[in-house]
């Protein structure tokens, strides 16, 4: 060995391409013979010696690459050798190149599995002909505010009209009753207008799709791929076959194709088979799609709506008042408002990796400065500084290539960890995959890293002056030094900016939780139940629900029983009302918004909600006695200002305009969720009004465990009749699916921020490690002078400290530069908000001076005597 050394050393110094490399090389000889003579006088056996001072300087590896390098080698084989020499390199520290690739690995997979998720739901094309073409039609009624549904005859009048759709179609969706056996269940149920299909250009799978004969004759029904194969086993065993949907007969004329998901997780398609003919203008009860000729635009399209709803604003004043129509291509009106909360978590996912990044480049910038000898003697022998910088490049390429492919396992995982705990309103989750798009991301995204993190160290390393660690006897050679401070301050800074994120939004979500609903959820099982007639005879469908609220009634541990068509979070209808009389002349532009609500008696005992005046409904408020109504405080407060609500008339404009006497005023509930105001809202008896009592939420007030009751209450309904379908949950549930998006945002998000919180910290607790064994020949002359370790641990301190500081200025200003990104996601509590800045600063400063302290008191435990005799 020692004369292969001393040869390629005779070889380096011959093929020198100046005498200065010749030189070096020759000073490079007789040094490593002191650093050989020197270790042998330090008692080490010959082998070990020429080990250790090789070991100094890169070893022969190093020697001979650099000769290598002077012949001109071809790129690729260059490369491979740099390939094969970062193995060899990377393989010397096992346990630092793992906790490396596992980090970045962490970054990478979780950027994966996130954009896997934007990827499907908002940058996948809709799988069907053309989507760019589909559109949604809806009402926009001010600069931001609009409404979804239209009423038929406006859509009518846009169909007739207009000339830049080749087709358009009105449609509802809703979960219904359908019956393929003995029993009854919930589907996903579409009523759809003529045309439908022709808007997605969609093609069957088996069957056949709506004709023309079947608006006229009805009873055709087609169903999607899924549930075909859940109620039949076979798409094709499913054409023929008779079912009952919404209690009517229907036959299965054809299956949808798997990819065909519109409405989403609908499973059957019905036409509209219900006489509209004298539908209200004022009724807005549809959605509308619709398909641009292929030659038209959205702006076109827009354009030409606009028009359109200009003249029957001056047809319809009364109706058509201040209604502009808006055109929305479909995918947009699909995803809402969670593109928002998807580019969010993949904003975070994107510092995260950053924060990897920069912990990596760091760490290494420390390793490139232990290998400064090594890099003086690739130059010595004539080696450039882009070869060098290409070798720490490859070096970092293998590394990053080694955690993408951890990465792509942990995407595996991490994406269906999103999709399973991803709240229902994400729409398109059944598309979510790692497919070749989102592996291209991923090998992008390994790319990038390997130069974010693997280019300021080899730029560092390469810059090295050639003679100064050849005649240094020590590799400790500082360099880098403000490069890794600026990386540290960097990590503080993104990590601050994740935590505040997340303190913010965590804060949000407790306040959700905490807010007062004016019920009671605890102890409460809801049953969804569908009892809708064949016919136009309500009588049996009044029957079951006072049948089974009898029987609810008396179990045992039930404490109150009761139904109501919305129940809160589940509000399915809103109108205007009049006190006293409608006026003839514009009714609707008079009316005042509230809520409508169809109840049975023992509803608000069920719910816990107070009765502050007058009485509840009885079994006697029947459709032959005078109409009545219950309102909450908050229609009271604002229709009866000051005066007594009870006696007082309202008519309201939900299913007919009978007067109803106010018997009762109960307090107010959020039902639309704890993060809005309670509305104003009307209550009546369903037995008053059946047709809207055909679908109601059975409550149960129960003394024991819901999850117990709810078989039971089950049970209860079978026997009454199992024709009618049912679902059973728990109030408590039902207020969960009301504030899962906000949570899954809270919480994935504070994951995260904990993730960049650690690497952070790692990252402050390496630099301050480096940091401390570079200056330990300072400290032990401090030392040996008099300094005592108190000094000397805040010397140490001072300098981590000052970092920290500077990392928490420039996240909290960050953080509030980016404060109105999140203005739209809180909830009694502002982006700005002072508590949480000042709490989330002082926990990282002190989890920061924590990091500093450990190698800082370590720092105070050198031995002045040892430091001064090694160097």
């Amino acid at each position: 060995m020692r004369l292969l050394r001393a040869a390629l050393l005779r070889l380096a110094a011959l093929f020198g391409r100046t005498r200065r490399d010749r030189e070096l090389a020759t000073e490079l000889d007789s040094h490593l013979q002191l650093l050989i003579d020197d270790n042998l006088r330090a008692g080490m056996t010959p082998g070990e010696a020429r080990r250790q001072a090789l070991a100094r300087f890169g070893g022969i590896d190093a020697v001979t690459e650099s000769y290598r390098d002077r012949r001109g080698v071809p790129l690729i084989e260059t490369t491979l050798q740099d390939a094969r020499y970062a193995l060899r390199t990377l393989r010397t520290n096992p346990l630092a190149t793992a906790i490396g690739i596992v980090v970045m690995a962490l970054g990478i997979g979780a950027n994966t599995a996130v954009f896997s998720v934007v990827h499907a739901v908002l940058l996948n094309p809709l799988p069907y002909a053309n989507p760019d073409r589909i559109v949604t039609l809806t009402y926009g009624l001010g600069a931001s505010e609009r409404a979804r549904q239209v009423s038929l005859p406006d859509f009518r009048d846009w169909k007739t009209q207009s000339t830049l759709f080749e087709a358009m179609a009105h449609y509802s969706s809703s979960r219904g009753s359908a019956m393929t056996g003995q029993v009854a269940e919930y589907a996903g149920i579409a009523t759809v207008g003529n045309g439908f299909f022709e808007v997605f250009a969609a093609q069957p799978a088996a069957g056949r799709l709506f004709a023309a004969d079947d608006a006229r004759q009805g009873g055709a029904a087609v169903i999607s791929d899924h549930y075909a194969r859940q109620q039949f086993g076979d798409p094709a065993a499913a054409l023929g076959k008779n079912m009952r949907v919404l209690n009517r007969p229907f036959a299965i004329v054809g299956v949808l194709p798997p990819s065909f998901d519109f409405p989403a997780a609908n499973d059957i398609w019905i036409l509209d088979f219900a006489d509209r003919s004298t539908a209200p203008r004022r009724g807005n009860n549809f959605l509308a799609v619709a398909r641009m000729r292929p030659n038209s635009s959205q702006e076109q399209a827009q354009a030409e709506m606009t028009a359109i709803s200009a003249r029957l604003e001056q047809q319809y004043p009364d109706t058509n008042r201040n209604f502009r129509v808006r055109v929305t291509p479909l995918q947009r009106e699909m995803v809402g408002d969670v593109r928002s909360m998807l580019y969010l978590l993949l904003g975070a996912v994107a510092l995260v990796l950053l924060i990897a990044c920069a912990t990596m480049a760091t760490l290494l910038l420390a390793k490139a400065t232990a290998r400064a000898p090594e890099m003086a003697v690739r130059a010595a022998l004539g080696a450039s500084r882009s070869r060098m910088v290409k070798q720490l490049l490859v070096e970092a390429g293998v590394q990053a290539l080694a955690a993408g492919t951890l990465g792509v396992l942990i995407a595996v995982w991490g994406t269906h960890a999103l999709v399973a705990l991803a709240p229902a309103d994400v729409p398109r989750l059944g598309e979510v995959e790692i497919n070749g798009r989102v592996l291209l991301f991923t090998a992008a995204v390994s790319m990038l890293v390997s130069l974010l993190f693997g280019l300021p160290p080899a730029l560092q390393a390469s810059r090295a002056n050639v003679s100064d660690p050849l005649r240094q006897g020590s590799t400790r050679v500082s360099g880098g030094s403000r490069t890794r401070e600026m990386l540290v301050i960097a990590e503080m800074a993104l990590a601050v900016i994740l935590v505040i994120t997340g303190a913010l939004l965590v804060r949000s979500v407790i306040a959700l939780q905490r807010t007062p609903l004016g019920f009671h959820p605890e102890n409460v099982v809801v049953m969804r139940a569908s009892a809708r007639p064949s016919g136009s005879d309500w009588k049996d469908s009044r029957a079951y629900f006072e049948g089974v609220l009898t029987d609810l009634a008396r179990l045992p541990g039930v404490i109150a029983a009761g139904a109501m068509m919305g129940p809160p979070g589940r509000v399915s209808s809103e109108s205007g009302y009049w006190i006293d009389q409608m006026p003839k002349q514009s009714p609707l532009h008079s009316a005042k918004a509230a809520v409508m609500n169809v109840i049975a008696p023992g509803s608000f005992a069920a719910l816990g909600v107070p009765i502050l005046q007058g009485r509840d409904f009885e079994q006697s408020d029947r459709l032959d006695r005078p109409r009545v109504v219950i309102v909450n405080e908050a229609l009271a407060r604002s229709a009866f200002p000051g005066r007594e609500a009870i006696g007082r008339v309202i008519i309201a404009g939900f299913d007919s305009s009978d007067p109803m006497t106010i018997v009762g005023v109960v307090g107010d509930v959020r039902q639309y969720g704890p993060a809005r105001e309670p509305q104003p809202e009307i209550f009546m008896p369903y037995q008053q009004h059946f047709y809207n009592g055909a679908t109601l939420h059975v409550l149960v007030r129960t003394s024991g465990d819901p999850s117990a009751m709810g078989a039971a209450v089950a049970r209860v309904s079978r026997e009454r009749s199992p024709e009618v379908s049912i679902r059973v949950s728990t109030m408590e549930a039902l207020l969960a699916e009301g504030v899962a998006t906000p949570t899954f945002r809270a919480w994935l998000l504070s994951l995260f921020a904990g993730v960049a919180l650690c690497l952070a910290m790692a990252g402050v607790y390496g630099v301050m490690a480096y940091v401390a064994g570079q200056r330990s020949k300072e400290i032990g002359v401090r030392m040996a002078l008099g300094a005592t370790p108190r000094s000397v641990l805040w010397l140490m301190l001072g300098r981590g400290l000052t970092l920290t500081s500077i990392g928490l200025a420039v996240g909290v200003g960050g953080a509030l530069a980016s404060s109105r990104l999140l203005s739209g996601m809180l909830f009694q509590v502002t982006a700005r908000d002072a508590s949480t800045y000042i709490v989330v600063a002082i926990a990282l400063g002190a989890l920061s001076l924590l990091a500093t302290f450990v190698p800082a008191h370590r720092a105070t435990k050198i031995d002045p005597l040892r430091v001064l005799r090694q160097e």
